[in-house]
C-alpha cells in the first residue's frame, strides 16, 4: 500500500487540477493506494473537490482544523495507511510515471528511506521579463529541483535533498519525525518554509539513505500573484527567518553567524540600497542578488526580533 498526501487550504481549483494529474497516473503495479487530502481549515469548495473524485481516485479527506502546513503534514501522518508515503502539493500536477516510478524504486532500493524527483515550475500566463531573465537564479522559490538524469544517492554533502513538493519517505521513519508546528506555512513566527527539510535533512543526517529518482517528476504551476516582487520578498524572508529559527532551536539560543542585530540590519540597509539604486538600470540580473541578500538577512531580522519576544512572553509566566 502507498499514501499520497496532499495538504490544502482555500486552493479548490488548483486542488482539482492536482487531482486529475493523478487520476489520470498510470498505478503502481502489485501495490494498492491511497490519496489523503488534509483540508486545512478551508472555507472554499475543496470538500465539494474532493467529493467530485469519489470513485475515480481512492481518496479519503481528512480535516485538520489546527492551521499550520505543519498540522496538516502530521495528520496526514497519521492517517496514512501505506508503507511509503509520497508527498506532493495542491498546485502540482504529476507526471503519468509519477507513481509507477516511485514504486518501482521502493521495489529497486529497499534500502532506501527517502527519495525524491524533479520539480519543473510552469509560469502561468505571462511571467514579466525581468522574472524569466532571472528565473534560474530564483528556482528554489518556485522549487524548482533537478538533480540530473541519473538516479543518484541522495545526501547533505552536495546538498542533494529534495524539497517538499515532490518526496517519498517509508511511513516507518515518517512516524518517528513529526513535522515542526514552528516552521512551515500558517505559523505565528514569521518562519514560512522548511518543514519539511528539517525531517529530511535529519534523516540523512542521521545515517538514512535516499535516492534521486529522475523519472517521478512533477510540475509546479505558478500563478500570476506569485510572479511579483512582492512574493520573492516574502519567500526569501521566510528563508532568512526560517534559518535563524532552526540554529536557534538547534543550538538553545544561538544564531547562526553570532552577529548582533545592528550587524543584520546594516547588512540589510547595505544591500536594500544596492539593489534600489541598480535596479534604476533596468537590469535584474545586476540587481536580484543584492535583493535576495536584502530579504533574508531581513526575515532573519523579523526572526531574532519573535524569538526575543516569545522569550519575554515565556520569563512572565508564572
Amino acid at each position: 500500500m502507498l499514501t499520497v498526501a496532499i495538504c490544502t487550504r482555500n486552493r479548490a481549483a488548483s486542488l482539482r487540477r492536482a487531482l486529475a494529474s493523478l487520476a489520470n497516473c498510470a498505478p503502481p503495479p502489485g501495490s494498492g493506494w491511497e490519496v489523503l487530502v488534509v483540508d486545512n481549515g478551508s472555507n472554499d469548495d475543496t470538500s465539494s473537490v474532493a467529493a467530485s473524485f469519489d470513485g475515480v481516485l481512492p481518496l479519503r479527506l481528512v480535516h485538520e482544523n489546527n492551521a499550520g502546513l505543519s498540522h496538516a503534514r502530521n495528520a496526514a501522518v497519521a492517517a496514512a495507511r501505506g508503507e511509503y508515503m509520497l508527498w506532493t502539493d495542491d498546485d502540482c500536477v504529476v507526471d503519468r510515471a509519477w507513481l509507477t516510478s516511485y514504486a518501482e524504486a521502493f521495489g529497486q532500493w529497499p534500502e532506501c528511506a527517502l527519495f525524491g524527483g524533479p520539480i519543473v515550475p510552469r509560469f502561468d500566463g505571462h511571467p514579466p521579463a525581468w522574472l524569466t531573465r532571472v528565473a534560474g537564479r530564483v528556482g528554489t522559490a518556485y522549487a524548482a529541483r533537478d538533480f540530473g538524469p541519473q538516479p543518484v544517492p541522495l545526501g547533505l554533502a552536495d546538498n542533494r535533498v529534495p524539497f517538499g513538493a515532490n518526496f517519498a519517505i517509508r511511513a516507518a521513519e515518517q512516524r518517528s519525525r513529526s513535522y515542526n508546528t514552528r516552521l512551515g506555512r500558517g505559523t505565528a513566527l514569521p518562519t514560512g518554509i522548511g518543514e519539511e527539510t528539517e525531517v529530511l535533512e535529519n534523516l540523512l543526517g542521521e545515517g538514512a539513505s535516499g535516492r534521486w529518482i529522475p523519472q517521478a517528476a512533477v510540475t509546479h504551476c505558478i500563478p500570476p500573484e506569485r510572479q511579483q516582487l512582492a512574493y520573492l520578498r516574502d519567500y526569501y524572508q521566510a528563508v532568512g527567518a526560517s534559518a535563524e529559527w532552526r540554529a536557534h532551536e538547534a543550538r538553545v539560543g544561538a544564531n547562526i553567524d553570532n552577529l548582533s542585530r545592528f550587524s543584520l540590519l546594516r547588512l540589510a540597509l547595505r544591500s536594500e540600497v544596492r539593489y534600489l539604486i541598480l535596479s534604476l538600470a533596468g537590469r535584474p540580473e545586476q540587481w536580484i542578488g543584492d535583493f535576495i541578500a536584502a530579504s533574508v538577512t531581513g526575515g532573519r531580522l523579523r526572526a531574532r526580533r519573535a524569538i526575543e519576544a516569545h522569550h519575554r512572553g515565556h520569563s512572565k509566566e508564572p
